[in-house]
C-alpha cells in the first residue's frame, strides 16, 4: 500500500520520497479502505517550498495494494509540524482534521465523498 500512495504523491512533487500511512479505517468488513497518508522531501529540510511535505487522503482496495481514487493530496500547513486524522467516516463520506503538532495551530477541516 505504501507503494501505491508513494506513486499517488510523486505525481504530485517527484522529489517525495518518505512516505508514510497515519490512518486507515473501513466503513464495513469488506471493500475499501480510507488512508490518510503523509509524504516529505528526504532530508526533511524546508527550503521554501510547502509542497515539499504532504498530505492526501486516499481510497485502497480491500487488499490494501492498489490506490481505487486520489480524494485529495495538499502541501503542510506548517513543515514537519502538523498532524492530522480522520475525525468521521461513513459510507460515503469522510472529514479529516488537523492542527500544529506543537502548538495546535493552523487547524484544518475538510471533507470529502469517498465513494
Amino acid at each position: 500500500m505504501v507503494n501505491a500512495i508513494a506513486v499517488a504523491f510523486r505525481e504530485k512533487n517527484p522529489k517525495l520520497s518518505t512516505v508514510g500511512v497515519l490512518e486507515l479505517r473501513s466503513w464495513d468488513f469488506l471493500g475499501p479502505r480510507v488512508v490518510i497518508g503523509w509524504a516529505i522531501v528526504g532530508d526533511k529540510v524546508f527550503r521554501g517550498d510547502f509542497k515539499d511535505e504532504m498530505f492526501g487522503v486516499f481510497v485502497v482496495d480491500e487488499s490494501l495494494t492498489r490506490v481505487e481514487r486520489v480524494v485529495d493530496v495538499f502541501p503542510t500547513p506548517r513543515w514537519f509540524d502538523y498532524q492530522l486524522h480522520i475525525e468521521r467516516l461513513t459510507a460515503d463520506s469522510v472529514e479529516v482534521v488537523g492542527a500544529g503538532a506543537t502548538y495546535s495551530d493552523g487547524p484544518m477541516r475538510k471533507a470529502y465523498k469517498w465513494r
